[in-house]
């Protein structure tokens, strides 16, 4: 075997190693920032880290050295030694048995249960296929070669656990690999009252997959990323696309909306490329864009359509469906479909957001904070925690409360300096101060990141008739002239 991997271990650790793939795609620290959900100063210090630890003075020989050591996805995708035949490129999951580090026997059926649970919650997901318990518990009392594992049962991801007893404490601690590499890729640690641990484990269980599953999208966003779009299959421009479509920039969006279209000419009975469609074109259309006929609603609305009838038990088809139904301006089917998919991904914080989105339509903003706090809980570190932020600083605003408002937009584009809603609700709120100096610099930092964004179009998606038309007054009086007033 290859010595290129074993040498990633030692000089880079999978934070590092992620910065350096971003690094050879030509982002810059604030992209990378805004693609791993750090602040653009730690991935700045990351950057630093990454160059002194390869020997290199700069980016483009950090680069080099990438591909010069057999690092990350580009290389490791190419290895057969690192690939897993078992449903193609989209990879599958298997949740092996865990382990009981405690000496009371009730712990092992405890962590029995916590394993079909949690393999019950990835398969809800339906992004990647997930091994079937009975394969999986087959390893179960055995010594684990994770490559083997993932030979035999056919899975890129492995996940593994254990549960000890500390105290009055109860601790699992949950790790993923790379089966083909047996890496180590993501790793947490949860607690909970021994007593009381019947009824957290719910909790930690959708902790553990709302945590797990943007990981492993990212991983594979990553992966598909650092290859040439030609290279890929359907499922991989997919991942390529949703990698994309969580830049929050006009640039990921048209990037994104160009990978599903490749995703569909490979395989057009893909739903979740149908999905991908519907969700670049809707953020395209609502950020001014539209760079070719198809990007217009009813391109998005069709692709919506057809992603529920090629699976409709996928959640992402319903916030598809959702998203077009508030874009019709019905409101009461917006938030049905909405409903629809939090009741099929309860642990995807995305269908919290677009019922957030929808409760607000409807005129019911403090459900809709709970709906997006909800969000924030399941994925602290969502891609798209910048938006869920601003989301809450409206439903704030709706109810009158500004200064939490203030504070949660500044957050927003503290961690997303590059999404361009937080400036066009700062300036809602420095109309209200009466400062329409500041308003109108809010706006203009909004025009110079999206020139075509029309914050009324966005707000008319999400606010009552009311609340819309105090909207377009606060704008007016900031010296919004724009003819997206009667868009």
């Amino acid at each position: 075997m290859s010595e290129a991997l074993p040498t990633a271990d030692a000089l880079l650790s999978p934070r590092q190693l992620e910065v350096l793939e971003l690094m050879a795609k030509g982002l810059t620290n604030r992209e990378i920032g805004s693609v791993l959900q750090i602040s653009p100063g730690t991935a700045k210090v990351h950057v630093a880290a990454v160059i002194k630890a390869l020997d290199v003075t700069n980016r483009t020989e950090a680069a080099t050295r990438l591909h010069e050591l057999g690092l990350g996805a580009t290389t490791q995708e190419t290895r057969d030694e690192y690939k897993v035949d078992s449903f193609g490129s989209r990879p599958a999951i298997a949740v092996l048995p865990f382990d009981n580090f405690s000496t009371d026997p009730a712990i092992d059926a405890l962590a029995d249960g916590i394993v079909e649970d949690l393999t019950t919650g990835l398969a809800r997901w339906r992004w990647f296929p997930v091994i079937a318990r009975n394969s999986a518990f087959a390893f179960k009392g055995r010594v684990i070669d994770v490559q083997e594992v993932s030979r035999v049962l056919g899975a890129r991801y492995v996940v593994e656990g254990s549960l000890r007893v500390a105290g009055d404490r109860l601790r699992i601690t949950v790790q993923v690999l790379d089966g083909g590499s047996a890496h180590h890729i993501w790793a947490d640690q949860f607690e909970c009252d021994r007593e009381d641990r019947f009824g957290a484990l719910d909790a930690i269980v959708q902790q553990i997959v709302s945590t797990l599953e943007p990981a492993l999208v990212r991983i594979g966003g990553l992966r598909a990323n650092a290859r040439h779009p030609d290279q890929l299959d359907a499922w991989e421009s997919t991942s390529r696309g949703f990698f994309h479509l969580t830049r929050h920039t006009i640039e990921g969006f048209e990037e994104a909306a160009r990978a599903y279209d490749r995703a569909l000419a490979l395989d057009p009975d893909l739903p979740a490329a149908h999905s991908g469609v519907a969700g670049s074109r809707f953020h395209l259309y609502m950020h001014g864009r539209s760079f070719a006929s198809r990007h217009q609603p009813a391109s998005f609305g069709a692709a919506a359509d057809l992603a529920a009838r090629l699976d409709p038990n996928d959640p992402e088809t319903h916030y598809a469906i959702a998203m077009l139904r508030l874009l019709e301006g019905d409101r009461a089917r917006g938030l049905a479909a909405a409903e629809r998919a939090t009741d099929l991904g309860p642990s995807d914080p995305a269908v919290h957001r677009i019922r957030a989105s929808a409760l607000t339509a409807n005129g019911r903003p403090a459900e809709a904070l709970e709906a997006l706090n909800r969000a924030l809980r399941l994925s602290p570190r969502d891609p798209a925690r910048a938006a869920t932020l601003s989301q809450l600083a409206g439903c704030r605003m709706d109810l009158a409360q500004w200064k939490e408002a203030r504070i949660l937009l500044e957050d927003s584009s503290r961690e997303a300096p590059q999404y361009a809603l937080p400036y066009a609700l700062l300036a809602l709120l420095e109309v209200g101060a009466g400062d329409l100096e500041a308003a109108r610099a809010q706006l203009a930092k909004m025009r110079e990141l999206v020139p075509t964004f029309s914050p009324l179009r966005a707000t008319r998606l999400v606010s009552t008739s009311e609340a819309f038309d105090i909207v377009k007054q606060l704008y007016a009086a900031a010296g919004w002239t724009e003819r997206e007033f009667e868009d």
